[in-house]
């Protein structure tokens, strides 16, 4: 597992009802694997702020599938 600064995160996928928070450093791929339990719905959301003003949710925040959306888990 590599250790990402937090000073360097531009996103996140984060996903409370799974205990997933994944950081992304700018111009870069992160590739995870992590167990998702029973199958459902999961609203995620980027968890590091990209608004218009440093301290703004709005603006790319608000759209929904750009920086938040909805994980399904489907049964196999």
């Amino acid at each position: 597992m590599n250790a990402v600064d937090g000073h360097s995160v531009t996103h996140t996928l984060t996903v409370p009802s799974l205990g997933l928070n994944v950081p992304v450093p700018p111009s870069s791929t992160v590739r995870f694997v992590f167990g998702t339990g029973a199958p459902g719905s999961h609203p995620w959301r980027c968890m590091s702020t990209c608004g218009p003003t440093a301290s703004d949710w709005a603006g790319p925040m608000t759209v929904s599938g750009r920086m938040r959306g909805t994980v399904q888990v489907v049964g196999a």
